[in-house]
């Protein structure tokens, strides 16, 4: 015992010393070269105590550090094999904390890896140069991480899978054999592979495929719901269609409109003749919401009282826009239609017709409850006549196809040819010259009001 420490050794240049029972300390050591050295005889383990910047150093054959508690229920190897530390323990593996208790990590604790906890996020990960770091439960996010070259990297053990996120302007790419990409809700009800084969989307679900909708609730879309195709709602227009070469648009399901564009409506038939070609036969337009019907009938004693259509009556203005055309089948006759109504049509003959007469006839209505759709409106977009482009190089491709046009029928019932015909078309010049023809050299690509069309 003594007043200062139980003993005290010292070599004899004083180049290290140490105090045994000194103060609050059981050995205080020091030296020029470290505090304390330890070895075995045998030299397989040793470690040096206050050795330059480090408190321990320590080296072993079978492992540097080897910590165990009284009970054996938590252990530690130290430098073991190719681990810096593998740590067991009945709770966790291992427990961290800093001094004020705001950061704390529990390693190796249940079915966890690590359980870590901090009171800005309970983990910061960075790299040497700061050009990647991330950080885990931070605020309201999981992750936040980012990184010069991408925020995140993710790959399966085979390569055969994996995502870059936060990768230049994209939120997320990823690649895989099968897709790339799969997504599923825990019921399995719905299902989505993106990138899967040939298609950028393959989507599954009880009730649709997929889903869509604006920020604002005021536009939206179902695709492959129940027996449709895609059912679309908006406060403007259910569908926006632009073909941008050609600058040709259609609305679906605008104001009043079941259809609204540019171009024309159209049906495509086989060609009967040549497997080769097709038919493409247009719908007639005209400055009304037009109904018709047609039939053939015979005058009995000079008068024939035809019921239209039975549905014509349900779908045509009774009181306006009724038009009926009679023309004699196998004779010559005068015929003049009497009386017309959507239910009857009374047509007699005059004195040149026989008592049995035959005809056709066709009656034309306004459709009811469209009597005041306007057929001059303001301009919303351009409307110019859809580039011909691609029917023109249809023609220099196949000459022969210009005789079905309209204008090739026209120049033959006038005995001319296309180019005498053309010449003579000045009207038709001007008027097409101030409606304009979309060009996509002049014009540019045909995106018109992109996003509210």
């Amino acid at each position: 015992y003594g007043d200062i420490a139980g003993g005290h050794f010292e070599d004899r240049d004083s180049s290290g010393h140490a105090f045994v029972g000194y103060s609050n300390y059981g050995i205080m050591a020091y030296g020029d070269y470290m505090g304390g050295y330890f070895g075995s005889t045998s030299s397989s383990g040793y470690a040096n105590v206050g050795f330059g910047d480090r408190g321990i150093e320590a080296y072993g054959n079978e492992m540097g550090g080897y910590f165990n508690d009284i009970d054996n229920s938590g252990y530690a190897n130290v430098g073991v094999g190719d681990r810096g530390i593998a740590a067991y323990g009945d709770e966790m593996g291992g427990y961290f904390k800093d001094r004020d208790n705001s950061g704390y990590a529990n390693v190796g604790v249940g079915d966890r890896g690590i359980e870590a906890y901090g009171n800005t996020m309970g983990g910061y990960f960075k790299d040497k140069d700061s050009s990647g770091y991330a950080r885990v439960g931070y605020g309201n996010q999981g992750i936040e991480a980012y990184g010069n070259y991408t925020g995140g990297y993710f790959k399966d053990k085979d390569s055969s899978g994996y995502a870059r996120v936060g990768f230049g302007d994209d939120g997320i790419w990823a690649y895989g054999n099968n897709a790339g990409g799969y997504f599923k809700d825990s019921d399995s009800s719905g299902y989505a592979s993106v990138g899967i084969g040939d298609y950028g989307i393959k989507a599954y679900g009880n009730y649709t495929g997929g889903y869509f909708e604006d920020s604002d609730n005021s536009g939206w879309a179902e695709v492959g719901r129940s027996n449709s195709g895609i059912r679309a709602y908006g406060d403007h227009t259910g569908g926006y269609f632009a073909d941008s070469d050609s600058s040709s648009w259609a609305r679906v399901g605008y104001s009043s409109y079941k259809i609204q564009g540019s171009g024309t409506v159209n049906f495509v038939q086989n060609h009967p003749e040549n497997e080769e070609e097709v038919i493409v036969y247009t719908a007639p337009e005209g400055d009304e919401v037009a109904t018709y019907t047609r039939g053939s009938a015979r005058l009995v004693n000079g008068e024939a009282r035809i019921p239209p259509g039975e549905t014509f009556k349900w779908v045509t203005n009774p009181d306006i826009g009724l038009t009926a055309h009679l023309t004699p089948v196998g004779e010559a006759c005068v015929l003049y239609v009497a009386e017309t109504s959507t239910s009857e049509l009374l047509v007699k003959g005059g004195a040149s017709c026989s008592q049995g007469a035959r005809f056709n006839y066709i009656v034309y209505g306004l459709r009811i409850g469209f009597e005041e759709t306007t057929v001059v409106q303001k301009k919303s977009q351009e409307a110019r006549i859809p580039s011909m482009a691609d029917h023109r190089k249809a023609m220099d491709d196949h000459p022969e196809l210009a005789h079905y046009t309209a204008l090739g029928r026209y120049a033959r019932m006038q005995g001319n040819s296309l180019e005498v015909v053309k010449a003579k078309m000045e009207g038709a010049a001007s008027l097409l010259e101030k409606i304009g023809e979309f060009d996509p050299k002049v014009h540019g690509t045909s995106q018109p009001n992109k996003g509210r069309e």
